[in-house]
């Protein structure tokens, strides 16, 4: 057995990984250039949303196929994939742009609101079970406990810093009958829970660094904070002093890394899985 399968995956998987990342994103910043502005614009963000939330789904699909049924981990990537997917079916058949013929608009609209809560629900809930492997698997983290309690409270306070002043306000919305304000307060929650976890997930792929498994772990985090800087964009909006048009491209590009990023997550899961398998 080479050195390079004990110890996970092999060259020509992790030039994948990283590939997969880095052409997503220079494809997206190409063809965006051809719809510069009306309809057609509208439409290809709508349609490169809800692709790369397909992808985002897929990887997660693809890491939880390589578990038994009820296997912790399994459990956690079908949650997060759920999410994924059923974010993917609201934006194709209940969205503003593209959507099931002759539907309702009043109907749409509360079925979005229905996709979310779940979606987000499942995500945080993954996300929440991925942040704890270590303490179920009785891997160490890195740093001394002080240490690690005070990155995870860092964590969780930055996230609700970057959320809480625009949830606030969404909930002022909802009062005053916006009803789409649903779907803005369930993405707000289960950001702030996913972002929460960033800190315990990069923590357990610094303890797992050198290893397979490390890489998916890396992934997840990166997919975080892909949402995360897409979340920045919109929050932040005034400061950054760019035009709505520039701001749209940079929100879409970092979403876009935040679900292809998960889809590369799921790929290197299955791999590091099952090179472990073979070994």
């Amino acid at each position: 057995m080479s050195e390079q399968q004990r110890h996970g995956l092999t060259t020509r998987n992790k030039a994948t990984l990283i590939a997969i990342p880095v052409v997503t994103a220079i494809a997206f910043l190409v063809t965006q250039a051809f719809f510069p502005e009306g309809d057609a614009r509208k439409l290809f963000f709508t349609t490169e949303i809800a692709l790369m939330k397909l992808f985002g789904a897929a990887g997660c699909f693809i890491a939880a196929s390589r578990y038994r049924r009820r296997e912790y981990i399994g459990i956690a990537w079908y949650l997060i994939g759920i999410d994924y997917f059923l974010l993917f079916v609201k934006d194709m058949l209940f969205g503003r742009t593209i959507h099931l013929p002759n539907i309702d608009p009043e109907l749409a609209s509360t079925l979005r609101v229905i996709f979310v809560i779940i979606g987000n629900a499942g995500s945080a809930i993954g996300c929440v079970m991925l942040a704890r492997v270590w303490h179920v698997a009785g891997i160490a983290l890195p740093g001394s406990r002080r240490l690690q309690y005070a990155a995870m409270l860092v964590g969780i306070a930055f996230a609700v810093a970057l959320v809480g002043w625009g949830t606030w306000q969404d909930i002022g919305n909802l009062r005053s009958g916006d009803k789409e304000s649903y779907v803005a307060i369930a993405s707000n929650l289960g950001d702030i829970v996913s972002f929460s976890a960033i800190a315990p997930i990069l923590l357990t792929a610094i303890a797992m660094r050198g290893g397979a498994l490390a890489w998916p772990w890396a992934l997840v985090t990166l997919s975080n904070v892909g949402w995360l800087l897409y979340d920045m964009s919109w929050s932040f909006e005034r400061q950054w002093a760019l035009s709505e048009h520039t701001l749209r491209i940079v929100a879409e590009f970092f979403r876009g890394q935040g679900c292809i990023m998960a889809f590369a997550a799921g790929l290197a899961q299955r791999w590091a899985i099952r090179s472990a398998s073979r070994n």
